[in-house]
């Protein structure tokens, strides 16, 4: 056997952790047992390793059988994926207008809310899919859709009647500015199984007020916290908040008030990287931001989710393996405006330029066909990358564009070791240790690990 390309090792005190990218798991040891294992590993068989670990290892798909081509193997994932067509998943935007006046914003907004004509074909579209589904999973998106949540509220009714009578798997959730999100609106989406909720908080009043100000130029920050506050206990709420360098430093001031106001372990925040495009659906003109390059922002996120840990305040998904990692590239899946256009990346929304067809028609042209031939195998930067398994080429909407290419990567390229680092401290601290899922940091025993992981048998 061989030691798979995707392990990350890291020693820590008295653990030595390894992180596997392709199965998504974490294996903990006591550091005292990795000088032999390692030399075992490394050619010497009269090492005294554990026989456990070597198993563990191989459950892990940290070891793998001589012949085995990973690279191959994960692209047969992604091709996989993005050929599933028994999971339907569409971003639905109720409004592309908006009551914000974000400056780093795209400017082709129009205040357009989904009429029930568009919605109508849109129902019959996932009624010609359905037999055919095991999921359905719906993001509603703007604009601001809570502009056009009557739309929600009935495409909503209509979808879950449809996922009860053909016996598909349902889900939902909101992308939100959270100024609309009240409690009585919340519990009517959660009511139709919109059951989370991105806002966004791009720093405390000073800053957030002049990011994210409403259209009249008032301060928006309190009422949003205001409202997260009464709505947490109702629907999943995930905090974004986007740094450029201009907010780089204002993140931690934010999170104090966010713990402050009683939220800690009822919602989950991460870092969001503001790209500024060059062309296409460009930010607004009145827009002054510097964007921050990718191991800038790798490394304050780490930061940031360290002390949203102390403060008690949940941090986002864990690491795992992905397959086609996004709309824009599962060929099944759309992006539907307002008026019924349909795109294929939440970026190019608004923008003319990019529309490939329309619900009301069923048409499509070829203007799919860059996002149907996308394949980040064919580049040797993300075939040799440690981070392939977990990232799979990233963002192809930034990978298209020379001004975004080097935003196309996740931060687990440049931060990895510290990732894994982080990662098993977590389970250390949870008491847990040998081989786990990293998807749920929970403990797994030998038998359970086979069945919820990809591993593979050691025989």
């Amino acid at each position: 056997m061989k030691e798979s390309r995707y392990n990350v090792w890291v020693r820590e005190g008295d653990h030595c952790f390894v992180f596997n990218g392709t199965s998504g798991a974490l294996l903990i040891i006591p550091d005292e047992d990795y000088p032999a294992l390692r030399a075992f590993l490394d050619g010497n068989d009269s090492s005294p390793c554990q026989p456990d670990h070597l198993r563990q290892l191989a459950y892990g798909r940290m070891l793998l059988p001589d012949g085995l081509d990973e690279v191959e193997g994960l692209r047969q994932r992604y091709e996989a994926g993005r050929e599933d067509h028994s999971n339907l998943g569409l971003t639905i935007v109720t409004s592309l207008g908006c009551n914000y006046a974000c400056p780093y914003c795209f400017e082709s907004k129009f205040p357009s809310v989904m009429s029930e004509a568009v919605q109508d074909c849109i129902l019959r579209m996932v009624e010609r899919r359905a037999p055919s589904l095991n999921g359905l999973s719906i993001t509603w998106f703007g604009g601001e859709p809570l502009l056009g949540k009557q739309a929600i509220y009935r495409l909503s009714e209509a979808f879950l009647r449809i996922c009860d009578s053909k016996a598909i798997d349902y889900s939902a959730g909101v992308i939100t500015n959270g100024h609309l999100l009240d409690r009585a609106t919340a519990k009517r989406l959660a009511a139709y199984k919109v059951n989370s909720a991105q806002i966004t908080l791009d720093g405390p009043p000073a800053i957030h007020n002049r990011m994210r100000p409403l259209r009249n130029g008032k301060g928006t920050f309190d009422t949003i916290v205001a409202n997260i506050v009464e709505v947490a206990d109702i629907i999943s709420i995930a905090v974004r908040v986007n740094l450029a360098v201009d907010n780089q430093g204002s993140y931690r001031p934010l999170l104090d008030l966010l713990a402050t106001a009683g939220l800690a372990d009822k919602i989950t925040v991460g870092p969001g990287h503001i790209v500024l495009p060059s062309e296409g659906t460009s930010p607004a003109s009145r827009c002054t931001l510097t964007a921050l390059a990718m191991p800038e922002f790798a490394k304050i996120e780490a930061d940031f989710q360290s002390y949203a840990r102390q403060l008690g305040l949940r941090t986002g998904p864990r690491l795992a393996p992905k397959s086609a990692p996004c709309t824009a590239v599962r060929h099944g899946d759309l992006v539907i405006g307002s008026r019924g256009e349909l795109y294929k990346c939440w970026d190019e929304v608004g923008d003319t330029s990019a529309v490939m067809g329309n619900v009301m028609t069923g048409s499509r042209d070829e203007r799919a066909t860059k996002w149907a031939m996308y394949d980040p195998f064919t580049d040797d930067e993300c075939r040799n990358c440690i981070a392939l398994p977990v990232c799979m080429g990233g963002c192809a909407s930034h990978a298209f564009s020379p001004s975004t290419f080097s935003d196309r990567c996740g931060t687990f390229r440049y931060m990895h070791v510290e990732q894994v680092r982080s990662l098993g401290q977590m389970a250390i601290a949870r008491g847990l240790t040998g081989l786990l899922d990293t998807r749920t940091v929970r403990g797994l025993p030998a038998s359970a690990t086979r069945r919820s992981l990809p591993l593979v048998s050691p025989d």
